[in-house]
């Protein structure tokens, strides 16, 4: 009798799993293709986020079929918002999404000298 149940508990666990509707990713450089790890992806439908590993792919298990909303940001880019994702129930669903960097990260360099012997002037 208890074989029965834990055979059934794992076939009903297997059958949930396999149903789910999920959604999985990679962020990546749009001009170097480079993965962008620890961007922030957010999916706005259900109000969760995620960081993006080292490879730049992330991956929300439970997303709710129909149409999605999805976030993305990452520091010296510039955001990514992408309206209608459609999820197919008891689908999975893979996205690839190449970010741009932003216009006004362009690295400056400044030099200053210091002369500790001259007086201010008054």
């Amino acid at each position: 009798m208890l074989k029965t149940i834990l055979f059934l508990s794992i076939l009903a666990y297997a059958a949930i799993v396999s149903g789910q509707t999920q959604l999985h990713g990679v962020v990546l450089d749009h001009k170097t293709g480079e993965p962008l790890a620890g961007a922030t992806v957010k999916h706005v439908t259900s109000g969760t986020e995620t960081i993006t590993d080292f490879d730049g792919k992330f991956s929300f298990k439970e997303a709710a079929p129909g149409i999605n909303e999805i976030s993305i940001s990452y520091v010296s880019y510039k955001n990514a918002h992408l309206k209608r994702v459609r999820l197919e129930e008891n689908s999975s669903t893979e996205l690839m999404i190449k970010m741009r960097r932003s216009a006004d990260t362009e690295v400056r360099q400044y030099s200053f000298a210091f002369n500790p012997d001259t007086t201010p002037r008054t």
